[in-house]
């Protein structure tokens, strides 16, 4: 309960000074800051060490000072830690990134929960050398578990490129699925393979499809429904079934558009308190109509994804429209440009 407390209550000290989309639970700053120099070390647990190659790369695509590896923790300025011990408070996803002026630690209960603090950091990181970091701590975890995005490429395939540009968009925004409806025909079953492997690096799951019609005679499955059914919401809930809501929205990204959809609150109001676990997560879909692919519209799914992420790990509490509307322009800007 302690720790459930702990998620629920945010620190508004830094409030709107870092642009971290989505929305931590708690942010606190601390006196000094961390510089971001020529020979910094970095040291990870033996099972990430992905992610401290993952790291490493970012930091030399962002134009920093390359980072080296060292054998032990304590001679780390960077330090990435699998703690299996804060499963209980952090869970497989959630992380706590302290940034100190001597020294950058992420730990987390998995290789996961390192990952997504991985991304917290590169939206405070510098992006010219010879800077610095404020210091912060960040104490974190997702409101949902499934968080989703479905593309549908119609009759015009996306390309391998812009995928693993997206995937990498993804991964930034903490979401954890990638529901894949590729166009037939396009693609190789190697690329298709190499598509899979570069989502897995990233701790994003590709998927072809999920759920099932419903029955009232029916085991107990995991089905989607749309959000604005709380009736079948209810009583899908009330036949034992796990859920995934899908979001509403068109490709707008008109301002009343993105307010109406950050405002979506995924559990119907009328749901009991009991059977709210069992709404897993939420998916935000979007289709390729005729032939324009994505990588000829760049910019097309980039507001309403990281809406979709603040809605998918943000806390409700934590949400704030205003909030999220001024970090947006500075989140832009971190965007993977590869």
């Amino acid at each position: 309960m302690k720790s459930l407390l702990l998620f629920l209550f945010i620190s508004s000290s830094v409030f709107g000074q870092h642009a971290i989309i989505p929305h931590p639970a708690i942010i606190q700053s601390k006196r000094g800051e961390f510089a971001v120099r020529a020979d910094l070390r970095v040291w990870a647990s033996s099972n990430c060490s992905s992610e401290q190659v993952f790291l490493k790369t970012y930091w030399q695509e962002a134009g920093l000072p390359v980072l080296t590896n060292v054998a032990k923790a304590k001679s780390a300025d960077v330090v990435l830690l699998v703690d299996t011990t804060r499963r209980e408070a952090l869970g497989l996803e959630g992380y706590e990134l302290i940034v100190s002026t001597k020294r950058i630690t992420i730990s987390g209960a998995s290789p996961a929960g390192v990952f997504y603090g991985i991304q917290t950091l590169r939206q405070v990181l510098p992006t010219v050398p010879n800077s610095s970091v404020q210091c912060i701590r960040v104490l974190d975890k997702p409101r949902f578990g499934w968080r989703s995005f479905r593309l549908e490429e119609g009759r015009s395939g996306t390309g391998i490129t812009a995928l693993k540009k997206m995937l990498d968009e993804l991964a930034l925004l903490k979401m954890n699925r990638f529901e894949w409806q590729p166009s037939t025909g396009l693609y190789t079953q190697p690329q298709i393979r190499d598509v899979i492997r570069y989502a897995k690096e990233r701790h994003i799951m590709v998927m072809s499809g999920v759920g099932g019609p419903l029955s009232p005679t029916s085991s107990k499955q995991t089905v989607q429904l749309r959000q604005g059914a709380p009736r079948e919401i209810l009583n899908a809930a009330n036949l034992g079934h796990d859920l995934i809501i899908t979001l509403s929205g068109n490709r707008s990204n008109s301002e009343d558009s993105v307010d109406k959809l950050y405002l979506t609150e995924p559990i119907p109001d009328q749901m009991p308190e009991d059977l709210r676990a069992q709404i897993l997560g939420v998916e935000y879909e979007y289709r390729i109509e005729g032939t324009s692919p994505i990588a000829n519209n760049p910019d097309v799914l980039k507001t309403k994804l990281a809406v979709v992420a603040e809605i998918a790990w943000t806390f409700a509490q934590n949400k704030d429209l205003s909030r999220f509307k001024a970090s947006l322009p500075e989140f832009q800007k971190r965007w993977p440009e590869k």
